[in-house]
């Protein structure tokens, strides 16, 4: 599935990506959300920075599932 980045290049994906809402985010690589269904889902988060200015409750994120 193609995402537009920044630079207006698609990112390509091998899995489909998921919506969700974001709940959390702790111990660096999990992050609690929930899907558009109502599925509440602990999730790897593989960026191990910060990311206090996109890490807002109730954010929108994708996800693929793997």
């Amino acid at each position: 599935m193609p995402v537009a980045c920044g630079a207006g290049s698609p990112v390509r994906f091998e899995r489909p990506l998921e919506p969700a809402r974001l709940r959390r985010r702790y111990k660096r690589f999990l992050a609690d959300v929930v899907t558009e269904r109502g599925e509440e889902l602990c999730i790897h988060c593989p960026n191990t920075g910060s990311m206090l200015n996109c890490m807002q409750p109730d954010g929108r994120v994708w996800f693929s599932r793997s």
